[in-house]
């Protein structure tokens, strides 16, 4: 789907807010990779450089670090591989046996004492201390050692095994695409961790150019202009691939639309990034403000509810900001009676998670954290709870 210049300004703005999870460490959240696809001087770099600002000025440093791929060697992306003594790496090696059972995790540690890996590049060192946004330029001019050589970054956002960067790190890549570009084919495991923008000329970004130069205010044919360049620019639209991966980042972004309230136009612009649009289409949840109220209210245990719209119900309610601790507990009520009632546990304990964090009610909840804990539904909540005393740090 395309977008216009502005559009693609609000939608990354979106995306920076949005986590999904790093698939080698389930403990680190990480920004969606962001592809821009555009004609030649469409403004793929100014609004990149856009996005920097404006994340300075909320308060966000973010260092920058733009490379023309094409034009890059490997090793000033990736490294040099060299035998490393692990031992100054412990705190690292900790983190990746973690999650392995206890019986193999001796035996992972000696396997990783001396490894090959890589030394980066110093921006590489900068990049897992401070916040940062890589902008490969040309990225389909480039040859596929130089793309291999990147596709850590942009993946799983480290270099070998040690280096972990920023879990704030944005990257953006810029690609043309058409007949009168000499490019290479893009890989398809790139297109499926990536939010696609296909940005084009549009009439109603002549504000940049009023902005930036305010003689063009007085051309009278300026909208014409624009027009005419978006019409003639050359523009081959790039579509999400349809894959599970896609899927569960169109489902993050749906959680994110839902709890800042946004239109389904906008909301299908949004998720049409990562999906096809004949997928993007379908996310739709109707609801019934008056039963939302009740149900936020406790009073609805004689409503004639179906399992299906109870579900649907539920996954709404996981983005709900609550006014007071009573309305959080009258919504957990709804959940844990529902979810038992139908066996899904997972459900209920998922939901919870999604009505503290994507609903906001987090700091609300430790607030109360003793009401809460005296409530007959904390013993249904053993595990929630648990972690939540353990992030607080009080006993019970």
């Amino acid at each position: 789907m395309r977008v216009s210049w502005s559009q693609a300004h609000k939608i990354i703005k979106d995306l920076t807010n949005i986590r999904i999870e790093d698939p080698m460490n389930k403990n680190r959240k990480l920004i969606i990779p962001v592809l821009l696809n555009g004609p030649t001087g469409v403004g793929k770099t100014t609004l990149v450089g856009n996005i920097r600002e404006e994340l300075i000025l909320s308060g966000k440093y973010y260092n920058v670090i733009y490379m023309n791929l094409a034009y890059t060697l490997p090793e000033n992306i990736g490294g040099i591989p060299t035998i490393i003594d692990a031992k100054e790496y412990s705190d690292v090696i900790e983190k990746i046996v973690q999650n392995i059972p206890n019986e193999l995790k001796e035996i992972k540690r000696k396997t990783l004492s001396k490894v090959m890996d890589i030394t980066p590049p110093s921006y590489i060192l900068d990049a897992i201390k401070v916040p940062t946004i890589f902008f490969f330029d040309e990225y389909n001019r480039s040859k596929d050692y130089q793309r291999n050589a990147v596709m850590p970054l942009i993946l799983e956002r480290r270099i070998g095994i040690y280096y972990e960067l920023h879990e704030d790190t944005i990257v953006f890549l810029a690609i043309n695409l058409g007949e009168g570009y000499q490019t290479e084919d893009i890989d398809e495991a790139v297109l499926a961790r990536c939010a696609i923008l296909n940005i084009e000329a549009d009439e109603n970004d002549i504000e940049y150019f009023v902005k930036k130069y305010p003689i063009f205010n007085a051309v009278d044919g300026r909208n014409e202009i624009l027009k005419i360049i978006r019409e003639k620019q050359q523009f081959v639209e790039l579509t999400p691939p349809y894959s599970k991966r896609n899927l569960e980042m169109a489902l993050r972004i749906f959680q994110y639309c839902m709890s800042k309230g946004y239109d389904k136009a906008y909301t299908n612009l949004l998720l049409s990034t990562v999906i096809p649009f004949d997928l993007a289409r379908f996310f739709e949840i109707k609801i019934d403000r008056e039963l939302l109220d009740k149900i936020v209210k406790g009073k609805w245990r004689n409503l004639n509810l179906t399992d299906n719209e109870k579900i649907g119900i539920i996954a709404y309610l996981t983005h709900y900001h609550c006014n007071n601790i009573q309305e959080f507990i009258n919504i957990m009520e709804f959940i844990l009676e529902v979810t038992n009632k139908l066996n899904m546990r997972e459900l209920a304990i998922g939901s919870i998670k999604a009505l503290m964090d994507i609903g906001g009610n987090r700091e609300l909840i430790m607030k109360n954290i003793g009401e809460i804990i005296k409530h007959p539904i904390a013993n249904a909540l053993q595990e929630i709870m648990s972690k939540l005393k353990e992030e607080i740090s009080i006993k019970v």
